[in-house]
């Protein structure tokens, strides 16, 4: 769920996102407390609770979330707890699916043993498997030596350089991929003209400068060779993209109305991924436009 990171999402469009989304077969949900200020968690709970179905939850939780002191192992551990028991009310379960540490800094993640504050939370049975979201290699790595089960980056094909700079590693270690942002927070659309703009509530206002905005946006579309047979839409060709690399489990949408729901839908067949010959032209394509 997007929340409020582009833009107000009131509850009435909030709920209705979450019930198109299991219409359509949608099975797992991406939460966090810091979404909506928790809005989102409560309602993915409420329309759980009347649904016929079998759900994964995955929700987060931040280092230091509860206190602006200086963190230790104890006192993390602590919060963690903490943040998690408010979540599984808010979400009316007992027990989450995946339990994502969201961006820790690297002084927590230098403590030794600073990942028993998750994996405490496995043994309690509150959680079934725990893991990192990040946005950096150098966490990715340390999140690595702590034997996570998962590992949320950003991956898409405007942004796979950080997957592709950890990906053996994470193999190696037998430990799952999440990719976010499949849609590079919606450029791969297809849909964007250079001249496009974003409310000042939007954060993508401030994500990109001008000159790296438009430089995105001939790269991809240099990429819409990728649409033909099946693949109808660059949106489609993204999704696939993000599916096609082998530690990939899943892939994660910031919808935010049921309409964005439905449409992403009818983008991944029972074909997931992009030919071969399609893979290695856009790699070529990447290298000889990025500087």
């Amino acid at each position: 769920m997007a929340a409020q990171a582009y833009g107000q999402v009131d509850e009435v469009t909030f709920r209705a996102t979450v019930e198109g989304a299991l219409e359509t077969g949608v099975t797992t949900f991406d939460c966090s407390a810091s979404w909506g200020e928790g809005l989102g968690e409560r309602i993915v709970g409420e329309t759980l609770q009347g649904a016929d179905v079998s759900a994964q939850i995955i929700t987060r939780v931040e280092a230091g979330a509860l206190s602006d002191d200086p963190i230790d192992l104890k006192t993390f551990e602590a919060s963690c707890r903490e943040q998690l028991e408010a979540s599984l009310e808010r979400l009316q379960v007992d027990c989450v699916d995946l339990l994502l540490l969201n961006h820790p800094d690297s002084s927590l993640m230098d403590m030794n043993g600073w990942q028993m504050g998750l994996v405490s939370l496995v043994e309690a049975g509150l959680v079934k498997a725990w893991g990192v979201s990040t946005s950096r290699a150098s966490s990715a790595r340390l999140a690595l030596l702590a034997g996570p089960d998962a590992l949320c980056l950003p991956y898409n094909m405007l942004c796979s350089r950080l997957v592709e700079e950890v990906s053996g590693e994470i193999m190696d270690a037998g430990c799952s991929i999440i990719a976010r942002t499949p849609l590079n927070y919606g450029m791969l659309g297809g849909h964007w003209a250079k001249f496009q703009g974003f409310d000042a509530a939007d954060h993508r206002k401030e994500r990109w400068s001008r000159p790296v905005f438009e430089k995105r946006l001939t790269q991809m579309d240099l990429m819409r060779f990728l649409v033909h047979d099946d693949v109808t839409e660059m949106a489609s060709a993204a999704l696939r993209f993000a599916l096609s690399h082998p530690a990939v489990v899943t892939t994660t949408l910031g919808a935010r109305n049921p309409g964005q729901i439905k449409t992403a839908s009818k983008f991944v067949s029972a074909s997931t991924h992009l030919p071969e010959e399609d893979m290695v032209r856009l790699q070529q394509i990447l290298i000889a436009t990025d500087d």
